[in-house]
């Protein structure tokens, strides 16, 4: 039989496992568990640095914005708000209104799930567009120019149906 650690049941203190129990204290709240939602319109950007992705030298601007932000009791004020490093999110253009969140402390961040500024939701969003133009454009009748280029004459010398042209 194999030593293996005893089980630890939840509500014990042990230094052994994350499962340490309520060791929690009155007025403390979990890691990511104490943002309250607010809105926010975006007055200027600025870039503050380079982060490197990818091989080689290929850098993706990192922003610092200057935001409005509005509490849901109706209260308002002004800060700055980084752009965060994980490159999920879409600088947004001044004038955008997005979803912040604010801490106890005060401090704000971007909702990330906000389809303003999260690079997933963007990306859904053109992807959709770019399916149903494609769909669309499969039903149309064959010799329709593509959307924004105009009809194309014959290429001269190409033998199209056994027509010189």
């Amino acid at each position: 039989m194999k030593n293996r650690p005893p089980k630890i049941r939840i509500g014990e203190e042990s230094a052994r496992t994350w499962q340490s129990g309520p060791t929690r204290r009155k007025g403390i709240g979990m890691f990511g568990h104490d943002w309250e939602q607010a809105q926010g319109t975006v007055v200027d950007s600025r870039i503050t640095g380079y982060t490197p992705v990818g091989p080689g030298y290929n850098e993706v601007p990192r922003h610092e914005f200057v935001v409005d932000v509005r509490r849901q009791d109706g209260t308002t004020f002004r800060t700055t708000i980084e752009e965060p490093r994980n490159g999920k999110m879409v600088a947004p253009d001044p004038g955008t209104v997005v979803r912040v969140q604010i801490d106890r402390k005060g401090r704000v961040r971007f909702d990330e799930s906000d389809p303003a500024v999260s690079t997933d939701a963007v990306l859904q969003q053109l992807s959709d567009r770019g399916t149903d133009a494609f769909r669309d454009e499969l039903a149309q009748p064959p010799g329709t120019p593509a959307p924004g280029v105009a009809a194309q004459a014959p290429v001269p010398g190409v033998d199209v149906g056994g027509e010189a042209v």
